[in-house]
């Protein structure tokens, strides 16, 4: 029954430790020690190896005295954890044998107060059980007197509440037992005549002194303007208790954090790195703009301590689209053209370059040229319609193709009703006189209309094939010359074929390079003929939802 009771009590200890632990995290400029417990796991810090070498034993009497560890604490067992006891069926101990469990804080940092999870027990006041700190200073509560009538005293039981200890300013803790008789101390036969059990512990350490730094470098302090992520450095950064985690800093704000591997069962929580250290930051999270930044480190305390600061232009924004200039349709006679824009205002990273669409009837290509205001455009696919665009590119390389300006250029003869002269001709006005001109003109004969029709045209189930039928008027022969246009992610793609006019009818498939489209422009052009006109006609198709 006692064993159960045991059980449940430590059971409930170990409950009670991670709702403390968590309830009390360590602030700026200190940090918790966590030793001979799972519970170290759930500090949220960085993950705990749990090495658990803090508390190292030290004894002057080996004879009569050991220790005894086994983190962390099974349950069931009450003298377990970290033990100190004395060794049964040996000769008594002389006086001034002592063994203690000892933490040490790391160099220029004091221990402000510790929590020990513990029993400690004996059976004849010629033990001292004792808490002290480095001057030897022992703590009120970690002793016992055993009354004459008595078989033994203890202090603290599994399962019961800490110990606790603070405000306290020293260097080092002993917890452990000491012969204090004037001759010789009895070790027990079948019961230990002192031990002492500590089932966890908990020390805060206090460290007032902030990081090494130096040489601070890496793209994002490279110069030139910033888009995506870039990488700050540290050509060394040390500390006495560990370099805990690399940030880089806006102000107070930390806009990059790389956190290092730190175990909080150790005196000395973090390493220091062995050479330069980087971490990464995400400039898309900044505006765009001037910014002042600074690369640094914190320690296990975290104290920070930053390089000179220093600043950097952020541009993630690709730039607005262009103003075309002139007309956005026009008609040419040979297979060149040109087009000119202005380039939008307000940039923060300057215009470098024009990236180039032209889509004609045997499909696109793109082009980057180093213009800035306006290029020529090579019309290499023969006759038919090319839809034209530009975006801009800056000096940080952000360039967005959505981002454009569009022009349609009819390269031989025009759509109906579009004006056959290339764009921006100008008649010059005729000079004003009565005179009869020398020769009269010839008439030209008016051509028929080959009166295309074009049914609507059918997607197939791929998703892709496209079937376009038509008619023309009787008596017209030749050729039909059928295209389908789609935008297909950022670029529209056109495929074009040309097929016999048969009994006035005529058939065309197209086949488009992916099924992610949805709608197409599907054209039935008819070429002049010494007997027809030239005609055009374009329906548009839906893609079919599955």
């Amino acid at each position: 029954m006692s064993r159960f009771v045991s059980r449940l009590a430590l059971i409930g200890f170990v409950v009670a430790f991670i709702a403390t632990s968590v309830a009390v995290p360590a602030y700026a400029g200190t940090y918790d020690v966590v030793s001979c417990t799972p519970a170290a796991q759930d500090i949220p810090r960085p993950p705990v190896v749990g090495e658990d070498d803090a508390w190292t034993g030290e004894m002057n009497d080996a004879s009569h005295l050991q220790f005894v560890k086994t983190c962390p604490p099974r349950p069931g067992v009450d003298l377990d954890g970290m033990v100190v006891q004395t060794i049964l069926n040996t000769p008594a101990a002389p006086a001034g044998s002592f063994a203690h469990w000892r933490f040490d804080a790391p160099p220029s940092t004091s221990i402000t107060r510790v929590r020990l999870w513990r029993q400690v027990r004996k059976q004849l006041n010629s033990w001292e059980l004792y808490t002290q700190t480095a001057d030897g200073t022992k703590l009120s509560g970690s002793d016992c007197e055993v009354a004459p009538d008595d078989f033994d005293c203890n202090v603290g039981m599994p399962g019961g509440p800490p110990a606790d200890w603070a405000n306290l300013n020293t260097s080092s803790l002993r917890v452990g037992i000491r012969c204090i008789a004037t001759n010789l101390c009895l070790t027990g036969a079948t019961i230990h005549e002192a031990w002492t059990a500590l089932y966890s512990a908990m020390v805060t350490v206090d460290d007032p002194t902030t990081p090494t730094v130096s040489g601070p470098g890496g793209s994002l302090f490279g110069g030139g303007y910033l888009r995506g992520t870039a990488n700050a450095t540290l050509a060394s950064a040390s500390d006495n208790t560990g370099i805990r985690a690399l940030q880089v800093r806006k102000g107070a704000a930390v806009v990059g954090e790389a956190l290092r591997a730190c175990d909080y069962s150790r005196r000395v929580p973090c390493a220091n790195p062995a050479g330069a250290t980087s971490v990464s930051v995400n400039t898309a999270a900044l505006p765009d703009g001037a910014h002042t930044l600074e690369v640094g480190a914190t320690d296990a305390a975290g104290n920070y301590a930053g390089a000179a600061p220093q600043q950097v232009t952020v541009d993630n924004t690709a730039p607005a689209a262009p103003t075309a200039l002139g007309s956005a349709t026009m008609t040419v006679r040979t297979a060149n053209a040109s087009v000119f824009w202005n380039e939008p205002p307000g940039q923060i990273a300057p215009i470098v370059a024009a990236h180039m669409t032209v889509c004609g009837p045997r499909g696109c290509a793109q082009h980057r040229f180093a213009s800035r205001s306006g290029q020529a455009v090579s019309l290499s696919d023969g006759v038919g319609t090319y839809n034209v665009s530009v975006a801009l590119e800056d000096a940080a390389g952000n360039v967005s193709l959505d981002r454009a300006a569009r022009w349609t250029i009819f390269f031989g003869e025009p759509p109906l009703g579009l004006d056959p002269l290339p764009a921006g001709f100008k008649p010059t006005p005729a000079a004003a006189t009565t005179a009869a001109p020398a020769t009269a003109p010839t008439a030209r004969p008016v051509l028929p209309t080959p009166r295309v029709v074009l049914a609507r045209p059918v997607v197939a189930r791929d998703r892709r094939t496209i079937t376009a039928r038509g008619t023309v008027r009787p008596g017209v022969r030749g050729r039909v010359t059928v295209s389908a246009a789609a935008r297909i992610g950022r670029r529209t793609r056109t495929v074009t074929t040309r097929v016999s006019i048969r009994n006035r009818r005529y058939t065309a498939r197209l086949r488009l390079p992916s099924s992610a489209w949805r709608t197409a422009a599907v054209t039935a052009r008819f070429a002049a003929t010494p007997t027809h006109r030239a005609q055009r006609v374009t329906r548009t198709v839906r893609q079919r939802t599955r």
